[in-house]
């Protein structure tokens, strides 16, 4: 065979390799656990499990997102959370789908996202969230009851509804923060931004949960991500745990994606985030 039929063939294979990749990048959800300890979490909620989904930018995975529901089923979650971003643009179909599956498995609890500032559409599909039993949080906080024990599961609006892209401001920010965490007992905060973590510390907050990053969106291999939308360059909270006092914060890689460039190295995540009530004697 001469060299140019040679040079043709391989340069098809790794068209065809570099597309199955970018496909399964880009479709294959990734299920990642996290398990998190406190003495401040009441013992009723010991082994507490929380399926948590963010940046779903309304994706397509099958007729009534099934691919994803049969994920969120398997695991049997306490609870349901949703850390903004579920529609993209005026495009809610597959939200709205995923929305009415996710209701049938266990309670939903609702914060916005960026993205929903911008969709004209987006007081439907919020109405639409509630009419199906989703708990809408908007600088809101609600009381979860077990086994005679409670904790506060807060969700803050988005900043972008009340400051324009670049100018959003920490410190106004946490004023939102501090209306819904509650000085006693534990606080859950369901809240879009990561790059806010001096907010949530300040505020007391003890478990937040999050997204917006997409993990970075495009990853290198040894290098993790460079650019994220709230951090730009050299991003310092893209995807993962991070802790700070009595703060933990849980920012998910997202499900979806807000921009034409694909996802590279960075599968779409469900989180399953399993709580413990740390005993004293465990200090």
């Amino acid at each position: 065979m001469p060299w140019w039929a040679w040079l043709i063939t391989a340069i098809g294979v790794v068209a065809v390799v570099s597309a199955a990749m970018l496909a399964y990048w880009n479709n294959a959800v990734k299920v990642v656990r996290y398990d998190y300890e406190s003495q401040r979490l009441p013992k009723s909620f010991e082994g507490f499990s929380i399926a948590h989904i963010s940046d779903f930018h309304n994706k397509n995975y099958g007729k009534g997102a099934k691919r994803l529901v049969k994920k969120v089923i398997a695991e049997n979650p306490h609870i349901i959370v949703i850390s903004g971003d579920m529609i993209q643009s005026s495009r809610m179909k597959n939200a709205m789908a995923l929305v009415e599956a996710l209701v049938e498995i266990a309670p939903v609890y609702y914060a916005s996202g960026n993205h929903e500032r911008y969709v004209e559409k987006y007081p439907l599909f919020k109405e639409h969230m509630r009419a199906c039993g989703v708990t809408v949080l908007e600088d809101e906080t609600v009381e979860l009851n077990r086994g005679g024990e409670r904790i506060f599961i807060g969700g803050v609006i988005d900043p972008r509804f009340y400051m324009e892209r670049g100018c959003e401001r920490e410190d106004e920010f946490a004023k939102h923060v501090k209306k819904v965490v509650r000085d006693e007992g534990f606080n859950l905060l369901i809240s879009h931004r990561p790059e806010f973590m001096g907010a949530y510390v300040a505020a007391g907050a003890d478990l937040v949960l999050s997204g917006h990053a997409h993990a970075g969106q495009v990853r290198l291999p040894f290098i993790g991500a460079i650019f994220t939308p709230g951090e730009r360059f050299h991003p310092k909270y893209v995807v993962g745990r991070y802790d700070k006092d009595r703060t933990t914060m849980i920012v998910s890689g997202g499900l979806g994606s807000s921009s034409p460039i694909l996802r590279v190295f960075n599968c779409p995540q469900l989180l399953i985030e399993t709580l413990h009530s740390k005993a004293e004697t465990d200090l």
